[in-house]
C-alpha cells in the first residue's frame, strides 16, 4: 500500500508525537479511512524525511502520530531552475505551479506583465495561500523533501534572480532553447502569460540580462510551454536525462 506523504513545519525527531495539520488530518481520517496503527511519512520542507505512526485518529479532534525514525533525503535536481511566470488565468497559473513543482524547479517567482492578469491588489494575499498549498501537495505527492521557494509577485522590470543564466522564452528568437547551456547549476527562464511578452515587457527582461530563446517552431499556450521549457532543461542539464 502507497504511504501517504505529509510536509509539516516542525522539526522531526524520533520519539515525539506530532499533531497533523487539519488539511492532511481530514484527509487520512475522512478520506483514505487511516488509524490507530498505521503508518505515514513526513517531510519538513528542509530535506529531512521520517517515518510515523498514527496514535490518535478521530474524524473531530485530528490526527497524532509519533516520528519512528528520520533521514536527510534529497530529490533535488543538479540543475536549479528558477521559473519565473507571465501571472495568468487562475487555473492556468495554479497549473504551471503544480507541473513544475512535480518536475523539480528549485524557485517560482510570478510575473507582473503587460498583458497579464496585473489585478493582485484585493486577492494577492488569497492567490499566494492558494500558490503555497499547490506547492506543497505538489511535493507530498512527487516525493520531494525540499520545498522550492515561492515568491512574491513582481514586476516584469524587477525579476530578483540572482541565476547567472537568464532567459526568457520567445517564439522569434534566434537562438534555440537547447543550444545555450547554462552557466553554473542555476538558470532562470521566464514565460510569458497568455499572448505572451509585451516588447516593453521583452526589453526590460533584456535589460535584466535575460536572453532570448525558442522552443521548436511551434507556438505554445502559456502552461504548455512553462511546463515544457522546465522538462527540456531538466532533461539537456538536469536530472532527467543520462547524464
Amino acid at each position: 500500500m502507497r504511504i501517504y506523504r505529509i510536509h509539516v513545519d516542525a522539526a522531526l525527531h524520533p520519539g515525539e508525537e506530532l499533531t497533523l495539520p487539519e488539511r492532511a488530518a481530514n484527509h487520512l481520517v475522512k478520506v483514505l479511512r487511516h488509524r490507530t496503527g498505521d503508518r505515514v511519512r513526513l517531510f519538513d520542507g528542509r530535506g529531512l524525511e521520517a517515518e510515523a505512526e498514527i496514535t490518535a485518529a478521530h474524524r473531530r479532534h485530528g490526527c497524532r502520530v509519533r516520528v519512528i525514525e528520520t533521514a536527510e533525503i534529497s530529490r533535488e535536481s543538479n540543475l536549479a531552475i528558477e521559473l519565473l511566470p507571465g501571472i495568468g488565468r487562475g487555473e492556468k497559473m495554479d497549473w504551471v505551479i503544480q507541473k513544475s513543482v512535480e518536475l523539480g524547479v528549485a524557485g517560482i517567482r510570478p510575473l507582473i506583465t503587460e498583458r497579464g492578469e496585473v489585478r493582485l491588489a484585493d486577492n494577492a494575499t488569497r492567490r499566494m495561500q492558494r500558490w503555497r498549498e499547490i506547492v506543497v501537495a505538489a511535493c507530498e505527492q512527487s516525493g520531494r523533501t525540499v520545498l522550492p521557494a515561492l515568491h512574491q509577485p513582481v514586476p516584469v522590470e524587477q525579476p530578483g534572480t540572482q541565476a547567472p543564466t537568464r532567459l526568457v522564452l520567445h517564439p522569434e528568437a534566434e537562438v534555440r532553447l537547447g543550444d545555450h547551456r547554462p552557466t553554473g547549476d542555476a538558470v532562470a527562464i521566464a514565460i510569458g502569460p497568455e499572448g505572451g511578452f509585451s516588447a516593453g515587457d521583452l526589453a526590460r527582461l533584456g535589460d535584466r540580462g535575460f536572453r532570448g530563446v525558442r522552443f521548436g517552431p511551434r507556438v505554445l499556450r502559456t502552461e504548455t510551454a512553462g511546463v515544457a521549457a522546465v522538462t527540456a532543461l531538466q532533461v539537456l542539464y538536469g536530472d532527467l536525462g543520462n547524464r
